[in-house]
């Protein structure tokens, strides 16, 4: 799978700039590299700036980058003042979309090997032009590559940086998406950035509600979400959706409330639920709510009003969509949108990768480079997946139960079973049944479920859950 980065940007700049002057991460790992490797006279400068308080102070400038940039300018007219105070105006912008370390550092290894590469470029021509063929030479034999992402090389002993980001919870095992008690026991460090996740259940037990339920959360919560439908729905289907989830009202009627007004519908919204602590059954309270099927202007207000975040909905027609190509979206989006969330609806429709014919190879590689996906955008990626035909003679959901390739359990963080029992009326009742089939991190067992009460009808799997 080819991910190659797109040509650099004043954006790229303006986001490297950013994370030197507020994020010690960033700063500490570029310090030991720093020999002006920006491309323009500003940005060094300004480079410059956040070096020197990193080698003083051991931090970041932060604010007090103001104050350098009005040190500077006491002696100086306005013309060389002002594309500093461009650059300077473009990178905090850039600081109020919270982008990750990871992220900023890439971005910083590209830019700078970019520069280096041109420079030597320059340098050999000039030599060459002179017959110096030895310089030339030295030039190539003396050029190294900076690495500052994950890929970088690490010196442990030198960089405590490296310990601090390692120790951080918040960064490392602190969901993504929040969810109340119950699901968020349940999810506890699992919904974090890098890492797949996916949904396994047979056909048409909620697994686009779940994935739209989570996406919708994490818009809620302030996140920039990408939503890749990959022929399952319909862009209509989605945006329906999504307007019911943002409401709590269906789009069509349900059934009889009153059988005078044909307007009228009943909702049953479950209000408690609790697990029998000798059997283990649901019990769960409902209260029955009146409604007028939801309108398109009602829907649209309230998707308004409560997405916080930013949301990309990309959809796109059965078996035409492939990872490489979710990835050259996003690349066209970067300047502008980088996801804290990608999901994706569903893998196993998704058209296979290139130059693979073997079906089975096929499915291996797509799970492989949504996994990369996670890691090269150092977001959280969100999946389903379909099982083989046993799932359908009842019971839990195991590992036995995947669908083609086995090792795609290998390529997850973790693998959600979908459960909705027949056996314990689970349809009716409005109840899912979550279990962790594969988990990377801590312990967990099968046999335990998350059970959760909601009601499609309103685009939300769980409004009630227990774990």
């Amino acid at each position: 799978m080819r991910m190659e980065p797109m040509r650099s940007s004043a954006d790229d700049v303006a986001k490297i700039m950013a994370g030197m002057i507020s994020d010690p991460v960033v700063l500490s790992r570029i310090v030991p590299h720093w020999e002006s490797l920006f491309r323009t006279d500003e940005a060094n400068i300004i480079g410059g700036w956040c070096v020197e308080h990193h080698d003083k102070y051991k931090q970041p400038p932060r604010e007090e980058i103001i104050d350098y940039l009005r040190r500077w300018s006491a002696n100086r007219d306005q013309q060389q003042v002002e594309p500093l105070e461009r650059l300077l105006a473009s990178a905090r912008k850039q600081l109020r979309r919270n982008l990750t370390s990871d992220y900023v550092l890439d971005l910083a290894g590209r830019e700078f090997n970019r520069v280096r590469l041109r420079r030597l470029s320059k340098g050999i021509t000039s030599d060459l032009e002179l017959d110096d063929l030895e310089r030339a030479l030295e030039r190539v034999g003396d050029l190294s590559r900076v690495e500052l992402g994950k890929e970088a090389l690490s010196e442990p002993l030198d960089e405590e940086s490296l310990w601090e980001a390692a120790f951080n919870k918040d960064h490392h095992q602190r969901n993504l998406i929040q969810y109340k008690r119950g699901l968020d026991d349940f999810f506890s460090g699992m919904l974090t950035r890098g890492s797949l996740i996916s949904f396994m259940a047979p056909d048409k037990s909620g697994k686009s509600y779940w994935l739209l339920d989570m996406a919708w959360r994490a818009l809620e919560q302030q996140h920039r979400v990408a939503y890749f439908e990959c022929g399952d729905l319909s862009r209509e289907d989605v945006i329906v959706r999504l307007g019911e989830r943002a409401t709590k009202i269906p789009s069509v009627k349900q059934n009889d409330f009153d059988d005078e007004n044909e307007l009228i519908g009943k909702l049953k919204i479950p209000t408690k639920v609790r697990k029998n602590n000798s059997d283990r059954k649901l019990e769960i309270e409902y209260t029955d709510r009146r409604y007028e099927p939801l309108m398109w202007g009602q829907a649209f207000d309230a998707f308004k009003k409560g997405c916080r975040g930013q949301l990309k909905l990309s959809v796109h027609s059965n078996d035409t969509l492939s990872v490489e190509r979710i990835n050259s979206i996003l690349k066209i989006w970067e300047n502008d949108f980088v996801p804290d969330a990608i999901f994706v609806d569903y893998a196993d429709i998704l058209a296979p990768p290139s130059g693979i014919r073997d079906p089975l190879d096929q499915q291996d590689k797509t799970w492989k480079q949504l996994r990369r996906l996670s890691q090269d955008w150092h977001c959280l990626v969100v999946t389903a997946s379909q099982v083989n035909a046993t799932a359908y003679r009842g019971g839990l959901l195991r590992k036995k139960h995947f669908s083609g390739r086995k090792t795609k359990l290998a390529h997850v963080n973790g693998m959600i079973g979908i459960n909705v029992l027949d056996d314990e009326n689970d349809k009716d009742r409005g109840v899912t049944r979550l279990n962790w089939i594969v988990r990377r991190k801590g312990r967990f067992n099968e046999n335990k479920t998350c059970d959760c009460v909601g009601n499609f009808a309103v685009g939300c799997p769980s409004i009630r859950s227990v774990f």
